[in-house]
């Protein structure tokens, strides 16, 4: 698939680094399918899509890594000190016409991540530091 969104999209706030989860998994030196199932519990997953629901079993895991990677571009939330996954960014490409499309933005946080504004730098890392590309309009 073509993604709008470059595929080397990389993006550092205070606490966050944010990159391409299959290369952030090399660099970290970790399973992408033990850290998704780890992330994907009943209470992360409560507020997606039906099938998305659910605990995630490495298979599971694995199984949605891959759907991902057909129809979005997936970025991993690591801590930027530790290196430990905390999180995922989904951007999904939505066709306007021809020439145009909309990039949908979805995060989600592991649990034990929560409550400690991590959603919020993210969001804001990414605003503030958005690239400006030549075509690349932002509305909201």
């Amino acid at each position: 698939m073509s993604h709008a969104i470059s595929r080397s999209c990389e993006l550092e706030t205070a606490r966050l680094h944010i990159a391409p989860w299959h290369e952030a998994a090399r660099q970290g030196n970790f399973d992408l399918a033990q850290v998704i199932a780890a992330m994907l519990t009943a209470r992360t997953t409560a507020a997606l899509p039906e099938r998305w629901n659910g605990d995630f079993s490495a298979e599971r895991a694995a199984a949605w890594i891959d759907e991902r990677d057909q129809e979005s571009h997936t970025l991993l939330v690591t801590g930027a000190g530790s290196g430990r996954p905390v999180g995922l960014v989904i951007l999904a490409d939505v066709p306007i016409d021809a020439q145009s499309v909309d990039v949908r933005i979805g995060y989600l946080f592991a649990e034990d991540a929560w409550g400690q504004g991590l959603a919020t730098e993210l969001v804001a890392g990414a605003f503030v530091s958005r690239p400006t590309h030549p075509g690349v309009a932002t509305t909201g």
